[in-house]
């Protein structure tokens, strides 16, 4: 097939996938053109199916894309998408998925380390699943490696859950361990050297006594988009909720991202394009069965600071 990269990035077609206009330089996103300040379906029969998708993730490069997508009664499985500088690949699922729960992606700065959720059970002779924990994976010359359970500090014999890395490799994540201020919160744990720090819970300003979840961390912590369920400023069965960095380094009371992404629907999962123009999240708007991946340009999010 004639391919004529137009310098626009108008959308064409190639191997049957719509490529939208530059994710980064010469990367299309797949699946048609950005969208505007309403939220519309992305990549739809691609990344958005009839079954459950949610939280995807760009590399850097914009050259990769994972994503998590589900067809009940069947686990939650990671799939990958290559951009070979002229196509898309077709989804395939991750080789680590091994028939576990395995979702909500998150690469580390440099893309050589991807961390996920599983319930998957600590030894494979295990017959009992383990309560849903942060693991993660390495690229290496010869594909990526086993998956590795992160343990102490991140893990706990609780839940945690829904990894968010910052550009400097701090780690945002869901947890219901014992000490929170709610049925699930959210913690932070700085890295140092590639060593997590002890989490810290967000406080009171983005946590309550509810469900906090789905962190989405900016590159530069100037900002943290999550879920929240039962908050009396809601719109409908959970919302997507947005608290800012003050100049004093603290976190501002966290504010609803407003009636033009919240819907009387489910909106969660959270996700940002590496350049952080673009916000990603799912929603079951419309009607719809199943979530689909939705996305939006990011300054909704700037039209929510106080």
């Amino acid at each position: 097939m004639l391919i004529r990269f137009i310098l626009n990035c108008a959308v064409v077609l190639i191997a049957g996938v719509p490529l939208g206009q530059c994710g980064s330089e010469s990367v299309p996103f797949p699946g048609g053109d950005p969208p505007g300040l309403e939220p519309r379906v992305f990549a739809e029969g691609i990344v958005s199916t009839e079954g459950v998708d949610f939280a995807p993730v760009f590399s850097r490069d914009m050259k990769e894309l994972y994503f998590t997508s589900m067809n009940p009664p069947q686990p939650a499985q990671v799939f990958i998408m290559i951009f070979d500088g002229r196509q898309w690949s077709a989804p395939t699922e991750a080789p680590f998925c091994g028939g576990f729960d395995t979702g909500t992606p998150a690469l580390s700065p440099d893309g050589r380390t991807l961390y996920f959720s599983s319930n998957r059970p600590l030894e494979q002779s295990l017959q009992s699943f383990e309560p849903s924990n942060i693991w993660m994976v390495q690229k290496t010359s010869s594909g990526w490696s086993d998956p590795q359970e992160l343990g102490p500090p991140i893990n706990s014999s609780s839940y945690e859950r829904c990894p968010s890395l910052a550009r400097d490799g701090t780690m945002y994540f869901q947890s219901n361990v014992p000490g929170g201020k709610g049925k699930i919160d959210i913690y932070m744990a700085s890295s140092e050297n590639g060593r997590f720090a002890m989490p810290v819970n967000l406080g009171g300003a983005v946590n309550t006594e509810g469900v906090e979840a789905d962190p989405c961390i900016a590159p530069d912590q100037s900002y943290l988009v999550f879920y929240s369920y039962g908050r009396d400023d809601g719109h409908g069965e959970g919302d997507l909720y947005v608290s800012f960095r003050d100049a004093d380094d603290n976190w501002t009371k966290a504010m609803n991202l407003g009636p033009t992404i919240n819907t009387e629907a489910e909106e969660n999962f959270p996700a940002l394009s590496p350049d952080g123009k673009y916000l990603f999240f799912s929603s079951t708007r419309e009607g719809r069965r199943f979530p689909d991946v939705f996305w939006v340009d990011a300054a909704v999010i700037e039209a929510a600071r106080p």
